[in-house]
């Protein structure tokens, strides 16, 4: 049966290069399968499930292609998608999309794959490809692995692993290797700075986060509060100012218990003579003080 995708790239629509690993191919699948599989779709127009389903059925191709070795190395050295499997007579696509589109992909689907991966036969062809592909250059399968993170834990797993291949003579000793041998010390010392580095800065940041947030709950449980205190503050300045008293006094602000009335801005206004005489008597008050 002819290939379903005859133009296709599979590195572009898996958004990989040729010279990625095995496992960061497969790790790029499922990403994109989580993204755009069926059961992710929600409440989309038909045009657009149209669309979600012939990309996932891409998605789906290219890493038939891709995620074979055989397979793989015969596109990069023929640009075929061509396979004996898939020119078979009894090889349908159709079923095998149909199979792919039945299963749902959730987080609950990838920490079972973390649990049934790790300490696997896949994980150990993995690390087995990717320590040939990288020149063994170590630290590499902390960025390409599946499931993988530098602690010392999977940094000694990882370590007693190779150290068995190379004992089975399973993969060569490259210089990278011996570099890293030489130097495990610090490198280990530097990659656990880094991590605890990474881990602070993200729970400075969460601290950020959540002192931001109290902050502006606390501001508004206070506001009432400072605009209280600040009215107190200035209605105690108002009355201990020697100018503020005198204008009182002459704009006739404490005479009498009388009906209070509108305020002119004439009862305001002074000439220079009156001014200077204001001025005059505050001075004076300063010096008895």
């Amino acid at each position: 049966m002819a290939v379903p995708f005859p133009d296709i790239d599979p590195y572009e629509e898996l958004g990989v290069s040729a010279k990625d690993s095995p496992p960061t191919v497969r790790k790029a699948y499922f990403k994109l399968c989580l993204k755009y599989h069926p059961d992710k779709l929600g409440k989309v127009t038909e045009k657009s499930k149209g669309e979600y389903k012939t990309r996932f059925e891409r998605i789906q191709f290219s890493y038939a292609i891709l995620g074979n070795i055989k397979r793989r190395k015969r596109y990069d050295d023929t640009g075929s998608l061509d396979d004996d499997d898939f020119l078979a007579e009894d090889f349908n696509w159709k079923d095998l999309f149909h199979r792919y589109n039945s299963i749902e992909v959730t987080e609950e689907m990838i920490e079972e794959d973390r649990n049934k991966y790790q300490d696997s036969k896949e994980e150990y062809e993995d690390i087995k490809e990717s320590m040939t592909y990288y020149q063994g250059d170590f630290l590499k399968l902390f960025e390409v692995i599946p499931h993988l993170e530098f602690t010392q834990q999977e940094e000694e797993r990882m370590f007693d692993m190779v150290k068995r291949m190379l004992k089975k003579k399973e993969i060569e000793r490259y210089q990278n290797w011996g570099n890293y041998i030489e130097n495990r010390t610090k490198e280990v010392k530097r990659m656990l700075r880094n991590v605890n580095k990474e881990s602070l800065e993200a729970d400075k940041m969460l601290q950020e986060i959540q002192k931001k947030a109290k902050q502006k709950a606390k501001l508004k449980e206070d506001s009432a509060n400072i605009s209280l205190q600040a009215l107190i503050e200035a209605k105690h300045s108002k009355n201990n100012d020697p100018f503020e008293a005198l204008l009182a006094k002459y704009s006739g602000a404490n005479k009498g218990k009388g009906k209070k009335r509108k305020k002119t801005k004439d009862e305001y206004e002074i000439d220079d003579d009156e001014f200077e005489r204001i001025q005059q008597e505050m001075i004076g008050k300063k010096k008895k003080v």
